[in-house]
């Protein structure tokens, strides 16, 4: 059985889907980067592609607004 904690945390990240595409900035090895989010998960985790650097990065302590950031 599920945590009340965990079962909140997948349905915030369920309303959430709507970041899908959004531009971000956000820090990856101590430098700041420019990626578009490509999937949102539960407790600020979010997968980002970083066109700069050709590669994905799956980013925690991301606070999402209600609005996507463009």
């Amino acid at each position: 059985m599920k945590s009340q904690g965990l079962i909140f945390a997948e349905a915030r990240a369920k309303r959430q889907q709507h970041h899908i595409g959004a531009v971000i900035e956000t820090m990856i090895f101590g430098r700041m980067v420019e990626g578009k989010i490509i999937a949102v998960h539960p407790f600020g985790t979010v997968d980002v592609q970083v066109s700069s650097l050709g590669t994905f990065f799956r980013v925690s302590g991301i606070a999402l607004e209600t609005k996507p950031c463009i």
